[in-house]
């Protein structure tokens, strides 16, 4: 048998027992890779979906809230949106570490364009404090 090195405790010693153990070792390898690539594309699928949720979300706060009247949204909503904004800063970045390296920078983009959002929701977060809202 191919493998009774195995049972022997030592290093192969025929051709057929080296064989036998590439063949094992790149099973195994295969399989590993063949699993990292299913279990990457789950989790891109998965946060796409939270990060569309979360966007679609945060739209209907900016139309019931544009920039111009921000401040005078109730703080519950400024809250929410903000922890919103973050969670999609969380997708996003899990999103940049799945990503080819040539794409990390659009998610650098948009991290830094929803961070700057969320320094104006809690500007007005601030405001709304200050103003017992």
């Amino acid at each position: 048998m191919a493998v009774e090195f195995v049972a022997r405790g030592s290093l192969p010693s025929t051709a057929e027992e080296w064989l036998g153990l590439l063949a094992a070792i790149g099973v195994m390898i295969a399989t590993y890779v063949l699993v990292q690539v299913w279990a990457g594309r789950s989790a891109a699928k998965e946060l796409d979906a939270l990060e569309a949720r979360f966007v679609a979300e945060s739209a209907q706060f900016k139309s019931r809230w544009p920039a111009q009247v921000l401040w005078q949204a109730p703080y519950l909503e400024l809250e929410a949106e903000a922890e919103r904004s973050w969670r999609v800063v969380f997708v996003l970045e899990r999103r940049r570490d799945l990503a080819r390296r040539g794409r990390v920078g659009d998610f650098d983009a948009q991290i830094a364009a929803v961070r700057s959002w969320i320094t104006t929701v809690v500007n007005a977060m601030n405001n709304a404090a200050s103003r017992g809202r």
